[in-house]
This record gives C-alpha cells, sequence and structure tokens, in this order.
C-alpha cells in the first residue's frame, strides 16, 4: 500500500506539475528564482540571481540546490525542477512510513498514517507551490531518525547533513525526530543517537540562523525582513490577533484530522508544532499565515511524531479505517490540485502546451540579453544572467509578453499595461499571443 501510494502520488503529481510547464502556467515566484540559481550555480556564479543582490545563503541557507544544478549540467531544463518537487513528495510517503513504523512498531498503523500524505490538503498546497528544497529535507529528517531507530550511525549522519542542507529550518525537524528516538528506545546506544541528533538540530539552528546567515548577509536587506519587521512596533493585542488567525488554524487543524485526531491525545509532542506554527501565524507575507503553498511544511514531522507516539498505545483496527478515509475526504473536499474542486488558479492545469510556440518567438534574442518577461514566462527564461518580471523592466531588457497569461495575484497589471502602452521599443516578434520587443530607443 505505501509503495503504491509513494509511486502513485510521484506520478500524479509530475503528471500534474510537468503540464502546468508546459501551458505556462507555472509561476515565476519562486520557480524562476530556482532556475536561475541553479543556472549560475553550473556556471561557477555561486548562489546568486537577479532577484536578489549577494548570496541567496543569506536569505534561505539551501546548499541543497547544488543536486538540482548537478542534474541539469546533464539536462538542463527547469522541468528538472518540477520532477524533483513530485519525486520528492512521493519519496516522503516510504520516508514516513519507514520512521513511524521504527517509531511506534506497528506497520498497519504506520501505513495508514504514511500512505495518505498525498492527500494532505497540506501536501497538496506544498505540490501546487512546485519545487522547494525542504520537500526532500523532510523526507531525509524522517529517514534519520528511521537510521538512528536501527542504530545505522554513519546513515543517520548523512541522512542528517542531507535534511539540514535543505534549508536553515530543518534544524527543528531533525530536533523533534531526536526526541522521538531517544523517548521510545529502551537501547542506550539508540537513545544517545536521538540525543546527538537533538543536539544537532539545535546547534544548527544557533550557528546557521543566528551566525552564518546574518554574516553572508552583512547587513544587506532581504525579502524575509519584511516579514517579521512589523512585529518590532506591534502591540500585544496585534501580536494576539495574528496568533489567532482562523484560516491558519483550520488549515493546522486540517492536518490533525487527516491523523485521524491522533496528535491531540499526545498534547506534549504535539506542542513541538506550535514554534513553527507562531512563526507561520506572524508572517506579514501573504500565503504564510494561511499555511498555503510551501508554509504548512515545517508541522508535518511533528504532528507526524505525535501521532505516532499517540498509536503506540491503541489498537490498530479501528484506526487504520479512519486513516484511510478522513484524509481522502478532506483532500477532494480541500484540496488545491485537480480533481479538488479548490484549485485557486483555474486553467493551471488545462492550459493547452506552447512551449514551442515561445521558442520560436524567442529566438531572435540572445541567450546572454537581459529580459523582462510575464511572470509565467520567467521560469522558461531563467537560464539567462539577468531576467526579472516584466513590471521591472530596464531600458536594456528585452520584454517577451504572453497575451493569454495566467498573472498570479501579486502582478502589478495597471503597471504592466502603462509598460505596454509605452513607445520607443521596436517588435521583433509577435505571433499574436507573444509579443517580443527589443530594448528601448530614444530615436523609435
Amino acid at each position: 500500500m505505501v509503495a503504491l501510494s509513494a509511486i502513485v502520488a510521484a506520478a500524479w503529481y509530475g503528471a500534474l506539475l510537468l503540464q502546468r510547464d508546459a501551458g505556462l502556467t507555472t509561476f515565476g515566484y519562486d520557480q524562476a528564482y530556482f532556475q536561475q540559481l541553479v543556472w549560475n550555480l553550473d556556471r561557477g556564479n555561486g548562489f546568486v540571481s537577479s532577484w536578489g543582490q549577494g548570496s541567496f545563503l543569506g536569505l534561505h541557507f539551501e546548499p541543497l540546490l547544488a543536486l538540482p544544478a548537478a542534474i541539469e549540467l546533464v539536462w538542463p531544463d527547469p522541468r528538472v525542477l518540477s520532477l524533483l518537487a513530485a519525486g520528492s513528495l512521493g519519496a516522503l510517503v516510504a520516508a514516513a512510513y519507514a520512521f513511524l513504523s521504527a517509531l511506534t512498531g506497528r506497520p498497519a498503523l504506520a501505513a495508514a498514517l504514511a500512505a495518505p500524505l498525498p492527500l494532505w490538503p497540506a501536501v497538496q498546497e506544498a505540490t501546487r507551490a512546485n519545487f522547494h528544497p525542504e520537500t526532500i529535507g523532510l523526507g531525509a529528517a524522517l529517514m534519520a531518525g528511521w537510521a538512528a531507530l536501527g542504530g545505522r550511525r554513519w546513515l543517520m549522519w548523512a541522512l542528517a547533513v542531507l535534511a539540514l542542507s535543505a534549508k536553515e529550518d530543518q534544524g527543528w525537524n531533525l530536533l523533534v525526530v531526536g526526541l522521538a528516538v531517544s523517548a521510545v528506545s529502551a537501547a542506550p546506544e539508540v537513545r544517545g543517537l536521538g540525543r546527538r541528533l537533538v543536539v544537532l538540530g539545535l546547534a544548527w539552528g544557533l550557528v546557521v540562523i543566528g551566525l552564518l546567515m546574518p554574516l553572508i548577509r552583512f547587513g544587506r536587506h532581504v525579502d524575509t525582513d519584511s516579514y517579521y519587521s512589523w512585529l518590532a512596533s506591534a502591540s500585544p493585542g496585534a501580536i494576539l490577533h495574528a496568533l489567532t488567525l482562523p484560516a491558519g488554524w483550520l488549515a493546522a487543524m486540517a492536518m490533525l484530522a487527516c491523523c485521524g485526531g491522533l496528535p491531540l491525545l499526545r498534547p506534549a509532542w504535539l506542542a513541538l508544532a506550535a514554534p513553527p506554527m507562531a512563526a507561520d501565524l506572524l508572517s506579514a507575507h501573504g500565503p504564510q499565515p494561511l499555511l498555503h503553498l510551501q508554509y504548512a511544511l515545517p508541522l508535518v514531522v511533528p504532528v507526524l511524531a505525535a501521532a505516532a507516539l499517540a498509536a503506540r498505545r491503541l489498537t490498530a483496527g479501528p484506526w487504520v479505517a479512519v486513516l484511510a478515509v478522513v484524509p481522502a475526504l478532506l483532500g477532494l473536499v480541500l484540496g488545491s490540485l485537480p480533481p479538488a474542486p479548490g484549485n485557486p488558479d483555474p486553467g493551471a492545469f488545462s492550459r493547452p502546451p506552447a512551449l514551442a510556440r515561445l521558442q520560436a518567438c524567442t529566438g531572435a534574442v540572445s541567450a546572454s540579453a537581459p529580459v523582462a518577461a510575464d511572470d509565467p514566462l520567467t521560469v522558461r527564461l531563467a537560464s539567462r544572467p539577468s531576467v526579472r518580471e516584466l513590471t521591472k523592466a530596464g531600458p536594456d531588457d528585452y520584454l517577451v509578453v504572453d497575451r493569454q497569461a495566467l498573472l498570479p495575484a501579486y502582478v502589478d497589471r495597471a503597471a504592466r499595461a502603462r509598460l505596454l502602452a509605452e513607445s520607443g521599443r521596436q517588435a521583433l516578434c509577435d505571433d499574436g499571443r507573444f509579443l517580443v520587443l527589443g530594448p528601448w530607443r530614444s530615436d523609435a
């Protein structure tokens, strides 16, 4: 059941994401950002992109981006990121089963918890967000716990390092996994491995988040600064209001329901989900307090660990049925991927392929030329030294416009219309849908 779920999930996710790529409806934020980082890594430029100054590692510490960079040395295509997203979320099923089975000693309950993971609304949201390294980190952290429970010391360390390389916040997942390992094992050696995971997770957070990333930034402003800067002058009432945002709590309760409510039976362990939950709720970044896109992922490991530790005390039979039915129902009702009706991007997964048409129209633009393009087009145009969203265009940029673009809400449509109404740029290609304009010329 677990293997089938993992395979079907990877195939389902992969088909949806590749269909979105082919229809040019994959949003540039964050896919184009990651693609240009990968492209720069392959050219020895380091962790840099057009979307920010300095090293990306000061914004998010994600050395794991070297993995897609290595793959794109062989197949230089942005679809590598989509396939990695699908594969990592499918592999999460197998990793969750391995850890939960070793932790509980109850394979049936572990399978009932792990197999429906692809149906969780939170996991569907993460898939809609496409590639993020932390999806690989989740599976690696769970597998590190599995290795520790089996006394596989060196494998545990390798998997722990892999998890930590995915993002700066993965230390918390290792802490949760390590606490669970040290709590359930009767073997002193295994408990010691669990404690080492806890220490490693804490040390990683203190050193990387508290010291290394600020040094990399060296006073430079990064996007995440604006997420929490409001707290400096916030009143206690404003903070309380943010922490009690109903939409975020409803998303979290859906995760608990997908575990049959089991985490509620171990409230002390469920409390380990409180820090990442508070970080989500206190963020001023639109999707984060709603636990949309990838922002619910930091809660997955604490919720699964609490559910597993509760399951150790229960009879498997009745709960297997609950855990099989509830996630399926919630996924169909609250999910954001087809066939669920709640997809917030209508048409994103049903547009006909248009990549060949785009490539034909942009063929005259040099691979080294700076480009400003409609947001979904930046994913396909990110493999170049300079690319930006259309409304941020400079005078030397080539403009690539999609008259049928499925634009995300964060695009300034009025600014886009003003830019396209300006004169001074020569049309290099216009096939009725795609329009390519040259750099601005004062004599045009």
